[in-house]
């Protein structure tokens, strides 16, 4: 299947592991940071949005978890429920 992202070009690239290491890092800094904002005293409105990116953000360190690595099995890409 080819690419759809650049992202997923990564992922698929010789520096795979790397690469979804660095992603996962990035989206774990991203939800920790949300997630102190969201614990700050927020209107209403602002607390249901940084709380909603902060769920975003942990739900796509899952996605590239389940990600298939190079070399997986073809279909096994989202085989497992999220």
């Amino acid at each position: 299947m080819p690419a759809l992202t650049d992202m997923e070009h990564r992922l698929a690239g010789p520096q795979s592991a790397q690469e979804r290491q660095a992603v996962l890092d990035q989206l774990a800094d991203l939800e920790r940071r949300l997630r102190r904002q969201a614990a700050l005293h927020l209107p209403r409105d602002d607390h249901q949005q940084v709380a909603a990116l902060a769920e975003a953000a942990q739900a796509a360190q899952q996605v590239v978890r389940q990600w298939p690595q190079p070399g997986s099995k073809p279909g096994a890409r989202f085989s497992q429920p999220l």
